[in-house]
């Protein structure tokens, strides 16, 4: 009686080893499906520049716009402070 047990123990253990491993390998080909496709948005960012200074009087300076530019010039008494943006 105690053999016939153990072999259907390691019946057992062999039908769940045999069934995880086909479950194993069957998800992992099923994952190796290969698709591509191209999505395209369309989207308007609107530009923003933003100028301007801390406590310490650095200035800050933060622009999405490629083509706006900032010059600091010193002058005799003042600073001059040139945003362009074409």
């Amino acid at each position: 009686m105690e053999e016939v047990l153990r072999k259907l123990s390691k019946m057992f253990k062999a039908i769940i080893l045999i069934t995880i491993f086909v479950l194993t390998t069957s998800a992992l080909s099923a994952s190796r499906v290969v698709a591509t496709s191209t999505i395209t948005i369309h989207a308007y960012i609107p530009q923003h520049t933003t100028v301007d200074y801390d406590e310490f009087g650095n200035l800050l300076f933060t622009s999405n716009n490629p083509n706006v530019f900032l010059g600091v010039d010193q002058g005799f008494d003042a600073t001059y402070l040139t945003v362009v943006a074409k």
